[in-house]
């Protein structure tokens, strides 16, 4: 659409690419976050289709790392065959990451089983049933200099927690979905909050723990 503009208005169109390309991406949209010893995030919490799991797999292949660790949650929408979009999905996952962090649902154990049978070791895949804590202390212990890990999710899933963990951000929600209308994590009350407060009758309808 910008471009279309840009082409009404008599803009050159070499100088419209160039400019697209020094475009940031947009938050949490394969965001690529820099922390200390050259340690990388790639933020795709925003949305979880298979089809946006196979192009943050497409880029995440690309990216120079000492290790590629993935950590997901569900697939959004799943097709009619689910129990094969996970087993593929693990496939996937395995040519690509040397470790896995799953969080969710029990159909996410299929695509663990999947990361192992293609030959990876099943140590290399850890699955935590909807504990963003458990993912979180985890991930502390285990990440390494050079590391690049790939954090792919949906918005309501609120999995952009684990990345501000690691950025030492202070982090409390306990909650498993979430329909509280904020774009991100970082812009809402919530997110450090004492729990007592997610008690609130305000706050409950919006909440799922």
């Amino acid at each position: 659409a910008s471009i279309a503009v840009a082409i009404i208005s008599k803009q050159d169109i070499v100088q419209i690419i160039s400019n697209l390309e020094t475009m940031p991406p947009s938050k949490s949209r394969l965001e690529l976050i820099k922390l200390e010893n050259d340690i990388k995030i790639i933020d795709d919490t925003f949305k979880s289709g298979i089809d946006t799991f196979e192009s943050a797999l497409d880029m995440f292949a690309k990216v120079s790392a000492q290790r590629r660790i993935m950590l997901c949650k569900n697939i959004e929408n799943t097709p009619a065959k689910k129990l094969e979009s996970y087993h593929s999905l693990g496939a996937r996952i395995s040519q690509i990451a040397d470790k896995v962090i799953f969080v969710g649902g029990t159909d996410l154990e299929k695509a663990r089983a999947s990361f192992v049978q293609a030959g990876k070791e099943r140590t290399d895949a850890v699955f935590f049933r909807n504990d963003v804590y458990q993912a979180i202390t985890y991930l502390r212990g285990m990440v390494q200099p050079g590391d690049v890990i790939l954090v792919k999710a949906r918005n309501t899933q609120r999995l952009q927690r684990v990345v501000l963990a690691l950025r030492q951000w202070k982090v409390t929600c306990p909650v498993k979905v979430c329909n509280v209308k904020v774009h991100s994590c970082d812009e809402c009350p919530m997110l450090d909050r004492k729990m007592d407060d997610f008690q609130n009758r305000f706050i409950l309808p919006y909440i799922k723990k």
